[in-house]
């Protein structure tokens, strides 16, 4: 049986492979180590891939497929759902110091710099367990935490329960943050790795602008009392929780993970959806003339003249 680190790099030749236009080149490239390969019962000599599209070409010419394309999607409506989150807080404020009673200027600091506190310590902490538990349970898990506490918030009650409620809020966008960055590195060839996580983490910027046109409309069409802004977190919990749902259904745990702790089967089985889904088929059998197995001397001669004519 192969150990973690082989197997952790025919997972990482397989990726790095998928950037290949040309079928030959995938060939050789996805298939190195081949005692390793024959180990693992994977075809040695049997990949096909589909024709690509006008569209699958101009994706691939900019670095990307559609795999990579909705894996950026997926991944950057986290990031979009973090900033809408924070700018979110920052529109609620003004609302929130009358409804609580914020009676100075310290207070407000202290409730801005508790949630990036928070980010550091649940970026360590949920860290730390998706080296354990895994990438994918540990992002669903940081997410339902911070889903769940954002719903906590609508209902604090006193600045006490406010500042606690924004700490543990910041804990679960830490790990939700880090984790999603983790996720987009694992799974992207090494050759589009920059482009693929830069346009993940790009999708941020959209969250800004969603963050601030959704802060004003739910302050402005429900007042700047407290049903204002207990509703715009209210309605957020439950966004973050639809895409939690499609996080769950969509996304696969990390191949890499899974091949650096040994679970062979499980990464071989990512692996083949991701190479499926750019039209490889490893199942495929390819076709020799037996010709070429002839030795030379009992295949027919074909003269230079001969081949001349023939060509042109």
């Amino acid at each position: 049986m192969a150990s973690p680190g082989e197997l952790l790099v025919h997972v990482r030749q397989r990726l790095d492979a998928l950037t290949y236009d040309d079928h030959s080149q995938y060939l050789l490239s996805s298939l190195q180590a081949s005692p390793f390969v024959q180990s693992l019962s994977v075809p040695t000599t049997s990949t096909s891939r589909r024709r690509s599209t006008l569209l699958g070409s101009w994706l691939r010419y900019v670095g990307l497929t559609r795999f990579y394309v909705r894996l950026v999607l997926l991944l950057g409506t986290g990031w979009l759902l973090a900033m809408v989150g924070i700018f979110t807080f920052l529109y609620a404020l003004p609302a929130a110091q009358e409804d609580i009673v914020l009676t100075s200027t310290a207070q407000v600091i202290l409730l801005l710099g508790i949630y990036f506190l928070g980010g550091a310590v649940g970026c360590l902490a949920f860290g730390v367990c998706a080296d354990h538990f895994g990438r994918r349970p540990v992002l669903l898990s940081a997410l339902s935490f911070w889903l769940v506490v954002n719903a906590l918030t609508a209902g604090a009650w006193n600045y006490a329960s406010f500042v606690t409620l924004r700490l543990l809020a910041g804990m679960g966008i830490g790990g939700q943050l880090a984790l999603l960055s983790t996720l987009a590195l694992e799974y992207t060839p090494t050759r589009t790795r920059g482009r693929i996580t830069a346009l993940t983490v790009s999708m941020a910027g959209l969250g800004v602008l969603g963050g601030v046109g959704y802060g004003q409309l739910a302050c402005s069409a429900l007042g700047q009392g407290g049903l204002g802004w207990r509703t715009a977190y209210g309605v957020l919990s439950a966004i973050a929780l639809l895409f939690a749902a499609v996080l769950y259904l969509a996304l696969e745990e990390s191949p890499k993970y899974l091949a650096s702790v040994g679970r062979t089967q499980e990464a071989l089985y990512v692996l083949e959806k991701i190479e499926a889904a750019h039209g490889i088929n490893r199942q495929a059998r390819v076709t020799v003339p037996t010709s070429l197995y002839e030795p030379l001397s009992q295949r027919p001669h074909v003269s230079y003249e001969r081949y001349l004519e023939s060509s042109s």
